[in-house]
């Protein structure tokens, strides 16, 4: 039974959650890694917890709890949660940011009506939309500014009075225009929020829990651009989305700041995600989430982090199961990167930002937020300075890379090794997902532009490849370039990856979404069930015909396989077209249209091409 109380304070255990997707690397000259973006956004719910803690109020530290909505009373371990629909509420936000800086302390006025959660943190105020208690920019990580900014995320501060947790948290620093929210953006060096979506009725048992993570290059993009209420109601299960750091704040590579944090540089967007996963774990049950059965799931750059986060040092303690949508971790030229990939864009960042002999870590935390930004947006001042195209540094120069401690090694040798995680996996692309990048590619129209493209890119596989490409007129050029770049940049990695996993007897599932003109990030559509994005990318080889809203019958379906596999591993369940495991010998994959096919053989001929490319450059100790 459901308690409501008005205007009751109590503490609980601590409870926090984030957000976060990319686009794939390539070997393309001037052509940009694609881009997220979403639509709006909610929050989640605080689910009671099977046991409460003393009566009264309690101390947030040594498990001491409050009044518990299930459970008998008693004392020690996780405090109930109580969600009260109608409390009028304040904040004091007092607790003062490290070293000064830019805050969201997340004030919410007297008279606010909505669910109250208390956390070990603080209290929290949502709201109810729909069948969903929804708790927006949740702190799952103190704010990453002063001393703080280039170091690994440190625990939330806490607060207190009522925290607002109706509104979705600012986004990381990034540059404007970049696709997300029209370029409209508000965003904060204080940005590591998350948001939490889920059921207002309390679950019989604890739900699966469906941890988003955004793309966007690893340049742009936030949690708030996905609601997760949709989703949370289709399934049953707890939808959390984050944000991270970005570009050069979350990926620059500098001895200094090695020295001064005690761990390798360049991975602190990824380690910010760890965070997230570890607050989840702590917290998530008192939202009526199960902290033992969570899924990673994202797109893009966000699928490119899953991979990774497969092969990162403790994530089997934080994640069951991997949904991987346009992206992966083994790629031409490789994600992760090797550090001296990163290490030149970096070095060339800071000689421009820090040309003096001062101390370097000094420098960089002592620049203004939007120094960082503007040098690294698609038209920065560093791409002047530098000896080669502006890509190298924009995003496609800060990424993730090999560290050899929260990334000990490529993922081809971690595998044949061994040495990862091994759950269960979802992944897959879109039939065109190149279509996002038909504005940077302009310049090929024509079959003979559309060769010398090829052989300047692929110098040692454009042989074996324009065979397959070659546009029988000029006016098919772009077209071959869809084709050439969905699959040298997402089918063919997605595919090699699907098999080394298969071949090591892991549990994979395979798909390709193929509803016209089937785009980069157009699968979203269909697992948030909402119109995402806005118009749809139309060529004359791809006239848009998805209609929007999504397809509702397609939408019940890929949402019915998202969560059924968050719940159990495998996305099959009673009623639903059958998809079958992924296996090198058979090649099958589930063809996510109007209606589920079967497909076999997907761009074989092409991937049969890149295995060996794949073999000759990734797999080389």
């Amino acid at each position: 039974m459901r308690l409501v109380f008005s205007a009751v304070v109590v503490v609980i255990a601590g409870c926090s959650s984030s957000n976060g997707g990319s686009g794939s690397s390539g070997g393309a000259p001037n052509v940009g890694g694609a881009t997220a973006s979403g639509g709006g956004n909610s929050g989640g719910f605080g689910a009671s917890a099977p046991s409460g803690g003393t009566g009264g109020t309690g101390g947030a530290s040594g498990g001491a709890g409050g009044v518990s909505t299930g459970g008998a009373p008693g004392s020690g371990g996780s405090a109930g949660a109580i969600r009260d629909a109608g409390a009028d509420s304040s904040i004091d936000s007092s607790s003062p940011p490290p070293d000064g800086g830019d805050r969201d302390d997340g004030a919410i006025d007297a008279g606010t009506n909505g669910p109250l959660l208390t956390l070990g943190d603080g209290v929290l105020a949502g709201k109810i939309v729909g069948k969903t208690d929804e708790f927006l920019a949740i702190p799952y990580a103190a704010p990453p500014i002063g001393s703080l900014r280039f170091a690994p995320p440190e625990p939330p501060l806490p607060w207190t009075g009522v925290r607002n947790a109706t509104k979705v948290g600012k986004y990381c620093p990034q540059p404007a225009g970049g696709g997300v929210d029209g370029g409209q953006l508000e965003t904060s060096e204080d940005c590591l929020f998350l948001n939490v979506y889920a059921p207002s009725k309390t679950p019989a048992k604890p739900a699966p829990v469906m941890v988003f993570v955004h793309g966007g290059s690893f340049v742009i993009g936030g949690g708030g651009t996905m609601d997760g209420r949709p989703l949370s109601e289709a399934g049953g299960v707890v939808v959390v989305t984050l944000n991270y750091r970005l570009g050069a704040l979350g990926f620059l590579v500098d001895p200094s700041i090695d020295q001064a944090i005690g761990v390798p540089s360049g991975n602190l967007g990824i380690r910010d995600q760890q965070a997230a996963f570890e607050w989840v774990k702590k917290n998530i049950a008192e939202f009526g989430g199960d902290p033992k059965n969570v899924t990673f799931f994202g797109e893009s750059a966000g699928a490119v982090s899953g991979c990774i986060q497969m092969f990162t040092t403790g994530s089997e303690d934080l994640i069951q199961r991997f949904i991987l949508e346009s992206g992966g971790c083994i790629e031409n030229p490789g994600v992760p990167m090797q550090r001296p990939q990163v290490a030149r864009p970096s070095a060339a960042l800071v000689k421009a930002l820090c040309p003096g002999g001062e101390d370097t870590l000094a420098c960089l935390r002592r620049l203004d937020v939007k120094t960082f930004v503007d040098a690294t947006s698609y038209t920065g001042s560093v791409a002047d300075a530098g000896s080669s195209t502006p890509q190298d540094y924009l995003g496609e120069g800060f990424r993730p890379q090999v560290d050899g401690v929260l990334i000990k090694d490529t993922p081809v040798n971690l595998i044949a090794k061994g040495t990862y995680n091994h759950a269960p996996v979802i992944t897959g692309t879109n039939a065109h997902e190149a279509l996002l990048l038909e504005s940077s590619a302009s310049g090929i129209n024509s079959a003979l532009a559309f060769t010398l493209y090829l052989v300047a890119t692929y110098p040692n596989e454009w042989t074996s490849l324009l065979p397959l490409y070659a546009p029988a007129t000029d006016a098919d050029a772009l077209d071959s370039f869809v084709r050439l770049t969905t699959d040298t940049w997402f089918r063919c990695p997605t595919r090699y990856f699907a098999r080394a996993i298969a071949d090591k007897g892991g549990s994979v599932y395979l798909y390709s979404f193929d509803v016209p003109p089937a785009a980069h990030t157009e699968e979203l559509d269909y697992v948030f069930g909402l119109p995402i994005f806005g118009p749809e990318f139309t060529t004359p080889a791809y006239p848009a015909s998805a209609p929007v809203p999504p397809l509702p019958g397609l939408v019940a379906s890929v949402q019915s396989y998202w969560t059924t596999f968050a719940l159990s591993g495998d996305p099959n369940t009673q009623g639903r077209f059958t998809w079958p495991k992924y296996a090198t010998a058979s090649d099958q994959n589930l063809v996510l249209d109007q209606t589920p096919s079967i497909g076999t053989a997907l761009a074989k001929n092409a991937c049969d091409v890149w295995d060996q490319t794949y073999k000759q450059v990734i797999e080389t100790p």
